[in-house]
């Protein structure tokens, strides 16, 4: 539990009232940023696979991981990187190894996050529940694989809202960049490439949750299925490209796609940024920016 939350019943109730009245109106003149349906565009994702169940001791079940484990790509985060067909765009890329980081200029400039913040989600509410009820644990992994909205909500709102899920990053993570603005969710998180990636880092190291929830999360974000599963691991043939955990976010609005890209390996991560005018244009800056920063594993010789 948080003791740096407080938060009473009726301040909470007041706030999603508050929220919701905001977004009904919004979403009556037209899709904007914190409250318009992100990824409505797309076929609604089927929930019928079932999610893992907790143990007897509330813990989450082992899912098994992908083997043999592969040989990772040599990074080249110094080389110039170029994209083309987007009106924006920010890399981050931090090697776990040694901690060197690499980014582009505008890699501290700030993009709206959509789904890509529900790793963060996600991480926050296995840190304040570590022997969450398995409908929560339901709910997280259908946010996380399938990107389900109204999951995010849930969570979100059982977390307390904008104010605690922003106090939760620099309680726990010491990352204090991203906001959410006033009357808006989680959609509407304004973070970095660079800042994503301290988060990522945070979470894969361990920081934020239990070990056995670090690992099953991280599992959760490698079965990343259906209109979520594209990007930066799809530079990389198997086995390594199973091994790479991902969270995406895609909506567009106002004509303007945010398309973002966070993918966490063994050794690296990686998150790529972008506004553009189309859906394709961003998933390719995803594609070509992973391409322009990291070569080929070579074939792992134990395998």
């Amino acid at each position: 539990m948080r003791v740096w939350r407080r938060t009473t019943a009726v301040g909470r109730w007041r706030g999603i009232v508050t929220t919701g009245a905001v977004c009904l109106s919004v979403l009556v003149a037209s899709v904007l940023a914190g409250c318009g349906p992100e990824e409505a565009q797309f076929t609604p994702r089927s929930t019928a696979m079932p999610v893992p169940a907790l143990t007897a001791a509330g813990e989450p079940s082992p899912t098994p991981t992908p083997s043999p484990t592969p040989t990772e790509p040599v990074l080249h985060g110094g080389n110039p990187v170029t994209v083309t067909g987007t009106q924006w765009w920010a890399w981050s890329l931090l090697d776990r190894r040694t901690g060197q980081s690499w980014g582009s200029a505008s890699e501290r400039e700030t993009n709206r996050s959509v789904s890509m913040i529900k790793f963060w989600l996600a991480a926050l509410y296995l840190h304040d529940h570590p022997q969450p009820a398995q409908k929560w644990v339901n709910d997280i992994s259908i946010m996380i694989r399938d990107s389900n909205n109204d999951a995010a909500m849930r969570v979100f709102w059982e977390l307390g809202g904008r104010v605690p899920v922003m106090a939760g990053m620099q309680a726990i993570c010491d990352v204090t960049g991203p906001n959410i603005p006033p009357g808006y969710w989680w959609a509407s998180t304004w973070i970095s490439p660079y800042d994503t990636n301290r988060l990522a880092e945070c979470v894969a190291s361990g920081r934020a949750m239990t070990p056995q929830w670090t690992q099953w999360l991280l599992d959760e974000m490698r079965q990343v299925r259906g209109n979520g599963d594209f990007g930066i691991r799809s530079v990389f043939a198997e086995p390594l490209r199973s091994r790479v955990a991902i969270k995406n976010g895609w909506n567009v609005e106002e004509g303007v796609w945010y398309v973002n890209c966070l993918a966490i390996s063994d050794s690296w991560i990686l998150t790529v940024e972008s506004r553009s005018s189309s859906f394709v244009a961003g998933r390719d800056a995803c594609v070509n920016v992973t391409k322009q920063l990291m070569a080929e594993p070579a074939v792992n010789p134990s395998a």
